[in-house]
This record gives structure tokens, C-alpha cells and sequence, in this order.
């Protein structure tokens, strides 16, 4: 009997709800404020002509980072949050980071159209990568300090040789397919507000993203199945 009390006196309280929630804004605020040092201090660290490279690492660092953490909206507060804050997110990068690009597809369409060259199109490619892995690093060590127990896990499972749920090939065509959507909205004028253009080409890319994850998760519920 005192075993068991002791032993219930030991077990750490069950986390509040506001916890996870509260962590995912220290998260997004501190991955869009790097972004936002990081560039003011490359324009005065690095020459002029370097500059659209670093501003394209800096923000697919910043893009990506913030969406490393939406899955942990997802798992805690369902589709609906999730839905909400990638909204959100996509609407504050839409309106406060000019003239940097994370899509690869941005600057294959602006080599299409001979607006940048063949070396311009593999660099900026070169540095959006470099960009994406950075984020992958940063966001495994804020994991790293476990403030919730499902951001250790994710630190625990990053250890993981892989966790695709789906077949890599698969996976490289859903990706592919939503980032060539993406630049094709980019390409469509809906409207001559500014703001209204913005959110109506935001909601549309979260509506694709939200309807990828219901195939990757319908995906996943067969196999488990089966």
C-alpha cells in the first residue's frame, strides 16, 4: 500500500493542455525571429550578388523550421488547429518576407522564362537544400530539451533510420505534385487587392496540404488494416 502511494507521489503530473500550445509559439516565434536577424544581418555581412542566395536559405530555413512543428498542432489540438496555424504561419511569411523564395519550382519557372540563368537556378537550389537540412538540425535540437513529451519523442524517433509511412517514390511524387501546384497558383491573379490576392492563394495551398495529409493518413489506415 505505501509502495504504491510512494509511488504515485513520484509519477510527474499530466501535462496541462495549454502546455504542447504554448510551446509550439515559443517555437514559431523564435524560428521567425532568426529568420528575421539573419536576414537584416546578411545585408550587411555579405556582398550584393550573394545576397538572393543567403535570403533563399534563410527563409526555406524559416518556412521549413515552422512547419516541422505544425504535426505537433495536428497531434495535440486535431485537423482543425493544425489547419488554422498553417494558415496562419503562411499568411505571415506571405506578407512579411519580400523577395526570397523556399519552392525550388519558383526559380525553374523564372529560367523558363529567361529571367535567371542555368547557375543561378543550381545555386539557388544548393542553398534552399542547405537551408532545409539546417532546419531539420535546429528543429532536432529544440526537441531536444523535451519540453513536452511528444517533442522528445520526435527528438527520440529523429535517431530512426526513417519514419515514411509511405513508399519514398510516392512520397517524392505527392511532393513534387504540391510544389508544382503551388508555383501554378502563384501564377493565377484573383483579385487586385494585395491582401485579398495573398489569403485566397494562402487558403488555397492549405486546403491542397490538408487534403495530402487526408490521403497520407487514409494511406496509412489501409495498411494498418491490411
Amino acid at each position: 500500500g505505501s509502495a504504491s502511494r510512494l509511488s504515485r507521489l513520484r509519477r510527474p503530473p499530466r501535462l496541462p493542455k495549454e502546455i504542447p500550445l504554448i510551446t509550439s509559439i515559443f517555437y514559431y516565434s523564435l524560428s521567425i525571429l532568426i529568420g528575421r536577424f539573419l536576414r537584416s544581418s546578411a545585408q550587411q555581412i555579405f556582398p550584393r550578388k550573394w545576397l538572393p542566395y543567403i535570403n533563399d536559405t534563410i527563409f526555406t530555413f524559416q518556412a521549413m523550421a515552422c512547419s516541422l512543428e505544425n504535426g505537433q498542432i495536428r497531434k495535440h489540438y486535431g485537423m482543425g488547429a493544425y489547419t488554422m496555424v498553417l494558415f496562419t504561419i503562411s499568411m505571415w511569411h506571405q506578407i512579411t518576407v519580400k523577395n526570397c523564395a523556399a519552392n525550388p519550382c519558383t526559380h525553374v519557372l523564372r529560367y523558363t522564362q529567361n529571367k535567371c540563368t542555368f547557375r543561378h537556378l543550381v545555386l539557388s537550389t544548393l542553398f534552399q537544400t542547405g537551408g532545409g537540412l539546417l532546419s531539420y538540425q535546429y528543429a532536432k535540437y529544440f526537441w531536444s530539451f523535451e519540453f513536452t513529451k511528444s517533442h522528445g519523442k520526435r527528438y527520440w524517433a529523429s535517431h530512426c533510420l526513417s519514419d515514411l509511412t509511405v513508399h519514398p517514390a510516392i512520397g517524392l511524387m505527392i511532393e513534387s505534385g504540391g510544389t508544382i501546384l503551388e508555383t501554378s497558383l502563384a501564377l493565377i491573379a484573383f483579385t487586385p487587392f494585395y491582401m485579398m490576392e495573398a489569403a485566397s492563394k494562402v487558403f488555397l495551398g492549405c486546403l491542397l496540404t490538408v487534403l495530402g495529409k487526408g490521403v497520407d493518413n487514409y494511406r496509412l489506415m489501409r495498411c494498418l488494416i491490411n
